[in-house]
């Protein structure tokens, strides 16, 4: 049978398991761990930091990850391997399954028919799309309906406002968006300062919401914490979105206004924000999140995430304006 068939990579990994138990010294074995399919679709040439993001994301979220490499003019190629680990005071290593499969971006309808073979049953699949060509494509609409989560980052998308209008109309799978898990920190600075009594007496006060970014148009970041505050307001204050110079792109500042401030946070150089609400000004570090952190976070979450289907809903409302 011509091209790559999924009954063949089975085997490679069955034989794969056989040769890993001879291997191992000590009587001990090793332990097989799996809770989920997921799937990875990366450009050919971001394939070595994606690698090294599944090794440290595996310990956490075991899974059969199979790694979908795009390369132009590529014919459809699949190899296998297992991602190992062990636990800290343990003498039994843990191993996932790892599969490779390369192709071209034209020949995504054959991979799909290959993935279709190599999912763990009775398991979630979740997708992570590191492509930013491929969303949306027909291309890549057939790879949709095989999973149950699809995670991406719209700050790499070169349509993220388009992202963002599909994203609110798809009812399955499950989206999300690693541009709005990286707002969770400013999400929780501001409910934890609004969580003092002085504060939260404050709230009616609220005439106005202003979230400022830099870039040439309103980042997904911007649009999804307006909309976030816009719905934990229950849309009553007026909502602007402003562009200011200087760093890098994304949120810069937030500021909650009645007839004057009621609270602003705002970036303080380096990886720190400023938030100041009244006379009072305290400052809070807030580190660059890379991709395992941020992975680590949205696979925790089963389902829907409701604030980010509701801050959604209002980003794509804002981006018409």
């Amino acid at each position: 049978m011509a091209g790559l068939q999924a009954e063949q990579l089975l085997r490679e990994l069955s034989d794969l398991w056989v040769k890993l138990g001879k291997e191992e010294r000590g009587g001990q074995g090793v332990l097989r761990a799996c809770t989920m399919t997921l799937i990875v679709l990366v450009e050919e040439e971001e394939a070595m930091p994606v690698s090294e993001t599944l090794a440290q994301l595996t310990p956490a979220h075991p899974s059969r990850t199979i790694v979908i490499q795009l390369k132009d003019k590529a014919e459809v190629s699949g190899r296998v391997n297992a991602q190992c680990w062990m636990p800290f005071g343990s003498r039994q290593q843990i191993c996932s399954e790892q599969i490779e499969i390369t192709a071209s971006p034209d020949r995504l309808k054959e991979v799909a028919a290959v993935v279709l073979g190599l999912i763990a049953p009775d398991l979630p699949v979740v997708m992570w799309s590191r492509c930013a060509r491929t969303l949306p494509s027909d291309d890549f609409s057939v790879l949709i309906p095989l999973v149950d989560k699809l995670i991406v980052d719209s700050d790499r998308l070169k349509d993220p406002q388009g992202f963002l209008k599909s994203g609110a109309r798809t009812a399955h799978p499950v989206v999300a968006d690693l541009a709005w898990t990286r707002l969770t920190r400013w999400r929780q600075c501001l409910a934890n300062a609004f969580e003092s009594p002085r504060l939260s007496a404050r709230i009616p006060e609220i005439e106005e919401v202003e979230v400022q970014y830099s870039g040439e148009t309103p980042p997904p970041s911007a649009l999804y914490l307006a909309g976030w505050l816009k719905a934990c307001l229950k849309d009553r204050p007026r909502v602007l979105l402003s562009r200011t110079g200087g760093g890098e792109q994304g949120v810069q500042a937030v500021t909650l206004r009645g007839k004057e401030p009621v609270a602003t946070i705002r970036t303080a150089g380096g990886e720190g924000v400023e938030l100041q609400c009244g006379t009072l000004t305290s400052h809070m570090a807030f580190p660059k999140l890379d991709d395992q952190t941020l992975l680590r976070e949205e696979l925790n979450i089963v389902g829907r995430d409701p604030a980010y289907d509701s801050a959604l809903k209002r980003a794509v409302e804002m981006s018409s304006l």
